[in-house]
């Protein structure tokens, strides 16, 4: 409008009251191995008033500063597997990838950062645990077990960052962590104490133990039942019954301590009587 009045309208402009996208979750990590990465994603919790029109994943690896979007992924979908070969992924090496949103307005911030290796989980231990008697108790147990072991055959392999136990109820196979040993992993024993866990002497308790790695837990061991006594002790020589030309019968007391577990079995041993070494 001027001194002279009121102009004629403008053309006319269509505008969208809406902002961008909240910033995604960070993605989520389903699976890996030596050679893909599995990926989940989010819907964005608000769109900001307009539908996202798609999403941006990004990744770098653990040499690299910089972020490159990944063009394999197509924007849309809520999953996504990376490969070694199609996205030029780095056996072995840490991976980030974080997540942005677009709609008609603009785009998100970025989301968090999910990192993994391009590496499978640790191999499963073997053997199962067992007690070493002698740092064992009648109040205490050492549970041990043997490290997670690298082959080198297995691509993308990586280094074991320490060990997890888990132990049943009283073999009653539910079982419960007893010993999170995370970024401890020359740590190859623990300890299974009355006070803390209350176990009871004789009872058999199941133990399983499994490896950690960068991208987390591998497969637990097989089961092992271990009875929380020690070996028998105090055992009387045999004493002499009778004999013949052709026999001999000989008599024992049992131990005079069980230890904790009743006694199941004897196994009687000689020499050949000229002073040989005992034989079963």
């Amino acid at each position: 409008m001027n001194t002279l009045g009121w102009s004629g309208y403008s053309s006319a402009a269509s505008l969208l009251v809406a902002g961008v996208p909240v910033r995604p979750m960070k993605p989520i990590v389903f699976g890996t191995s030596a050679t893909q990465i599995e990926l989940g994603f989010s819907e964005v919790a608000d769109d900001g008033g307009s539908p996202v029109l798609s999403y941006t994943l990004y990744v770098r690896d653990e040499d690299t500063a910089t972020f490159s979007p990944v063009s394999t992924y197509d924007g849309v979908s809520m999953s996504h597997t990376l490969d070694s070969v199609a996205d030029s992924l780095s056996v072995g090496k840490i991976h980030y990838f974080k997540l942005q949103a677009t709609n008609d307005v603009g785009t998100s911030e970025f989301s968090d950062e999910a990192s993994v290796a391009l590496a499978p989980l640790p191999a499963q231990l073997t053997p199962a645990p067992w007690v070493d008697l002698g740092k064992s108790s009648l109040t205490s147990i050492m549970i041990r077990w043997n490290a997670g072991v690298t082959i080198p055959s297995i691509p993308g392999e990586i280094g074991i960052t320490g060990y997890k136990l888990y132990m049943d109820g009283g073999n009653d196979g539910n079982y419960r962590l007893a010993y999170d040993g995370t970024n401890r992993p020359g740590v190859l024993e623990f300890e299974v104490t009355a006070n803390e866990f209350g176990f009871l002497l004789g009872r058999a308790y199941r133990f399983r133990v499994a490896a950690l790695n960068y991208n987390g837990e591998g497969s637990q061991s097989d089961e092992a039942t271990l009875y929380m006594c020690l070996p028998p002790q105090d055992f009387p020589a045999p004493d002499y019954v009778s004999s013949t030309e052709t026999s001999l019968t000989v008599k024992w007391n049992p131990p005079r301590l069980n230890n904790g577990c009743p006694i199941v079995k004897y196994e009687l041993y000689r020499d050949t009587g000229v002073n040989d070494p005992i034989a079963e």
